[in-house]
């Protein structure tokens, strides 16, 4: 099965939940290398969770709470991901966050 590196997602949230990305059930799975956040609005305040496929709870894999700036914010959390799996954002207020996501996925 090739693995194929790729931008996995990228578009601008506007609202207070938001799925970044999900694994796509036509591959095999995926690692996320980075996530890359850009406030273009007000102040936010951000949580990013990890919620597998089926799975009622998500995991926090960045800061309770980030507060988010103008300033460019990447996480690394170099998570292997299977399909169906998310990866989510909630925010304190309506946001204007662009993002990119990048990794591999297995096909």
């Amino acid at each position: 099965m090739p693995v194929i590196v790729r931008l996995l997602a990228a578009s601008v949230a506007t609202a207070v939940s938001t799925n970044l990305y999900e694994v796509p059930t036509t591959v095999a799975g995926a690692i996320v290398s980075n996530v890359r956040l850009v406030n273009t609005g007000g102040q936010v305040n951000v949580n990013i969770y990890f919620r597998a496929s089926g799975g009622i709870n998500p995991i926090r894999i960045f800061d309770r709470d980030a507060s988010l700036g103008t300033a460019l914010t990447i996480l690394k959390p170099e998570l292997t991901m299977g399909p169906g799996d998310r990866i989510e954002m909630s925010t304190t207020s309506s946001p204007q966050v662009e993002y990119v996501v990048c990794g591999i996925e297995k096909v």
